[in-house]
C-alpha cells in the first residue's frame, strides 16, 4: 500500500499551524504537535478512529506551535517515541521556559499551555522508516525563524515545507531580519529542486 497523508488545520489562536499525519496500511508518523492543547485535543480525536499504529511522532523546529502540545499526544499515544533532529532538541532546551512564561501570560492563560514542555527523543539519523518507505528529515532551513527542518516523502512526492513556506495568512517575521529574509527566500528557492508533487505549507488559512 502507498503511503498516504492527512493535513490538520488547526485554528486561528493556534496561528493557523498545522500538522501531518503520513501514514501506511498499519503504522503512522505524525509530524508535529500544535501550540494549543485544545487544537492537539481535536486532532488526536481525529486520529484514533483511523486506528493506525502511531509509531512517531516528529517535531520540525523549536517554535511553540510544534511542540506545546505533545504532552497530550503522549498521553493519547503513549508507545509513539517523540523525536527530532539533535539541532532541534537543543532549540527546545534552550527556548521552552522562556517560551511557556511568554504565552502563558501574554495570550492563552494557564489552562491552554503546558506548564512544563515534553523533550523530543534525538534522532540518530535524519530519517525515520514507515512500512518500508523513508521520511527524510533536513534541518538548517531558514524560515519564519532560524532551523526549521522540512520532511520530504520521496515516495509519494510529498514536501512537508514547514514554516519555510505560509499559504494565505499572516507571516510571523518577529524573529527575523533584513538578512535572514533573504535566506528566507533562498529557501523558498531551494524547495523547488525537491520537484515536489505537494507541498505543505506550515501555516495556512484554514478557509
Amino acid at each position: 500500500m502507498p503511503l498516504k497523508f492527512r493535513v490538520f488545520l488547526h485554528s486561528y489562536l493556534g496561528f493557523n499551524s498545522n500538522s501531518t499525519l503520513v501514514y501506511g496500511e498499519r503504522d503512522a508518523v505524525l509530524i508535529d504537535a500544535s501550540q494549543l492543547l485544545s487544537d492537539t485535543h481535536r486532532m488526536v480525536a481525529e486520529i484514533i478512529p483511523m486506528r493506525k499504529n502511531l509509531t512517531h511522532i516528529y517535531v520540525s523546529h523549536f517554535h511553540p506551535d510544534r511542540h506545546f502540545g505533545l504532552r497530550v499526544l503522549k498521553y493519547a499515544f503513549p508507545k509513539a517515541r517523540i523525536v527530532a533532529l539533535p539541532s532541534v532538541v537543543r532549540d527546545i532546551v534552550l527556548t521552552s521556559r522562556d517560551k511557556i512564561e511568554l504565552w502563558a501570560i501574554d495570550r492563552f492563560g494557564p489552562d491552554d499551555i503546558p506548564r512544563k514542555t515534553t523533550i523530543p527523543i534525538p534522532l540518530r539519523a535524519p530519517r525515520l522508516e514507515l512500512e518500508g518507505e523513508e521520511l527524510l528529515f533536513y534541518d538548517d532551513w531558514e524560515g519564519d525563524s532560524a532551523n526549521n527542518s522540512v520532511v520530504w516523502i520521496p515516495s509519494i512526492r510529498v514536501l512537508c515545507a514547514i514554516d519555510v513556506a505560509f499559504h494565505d495568512c499572516h507571516l510571523w517575521p518577529i524573529e527575523s531580519n533584513v538578512a535572514r529574509r533573504v535566506k528566507w527566500r533562498e529557501s523558498i528557492r531551494k524547495l523547488r529542486e525537491f520537484d515536489a508533487r505537494i507541498v505543505i505549507p506550515g501555516h495556512c488559512d484554514r478557509e
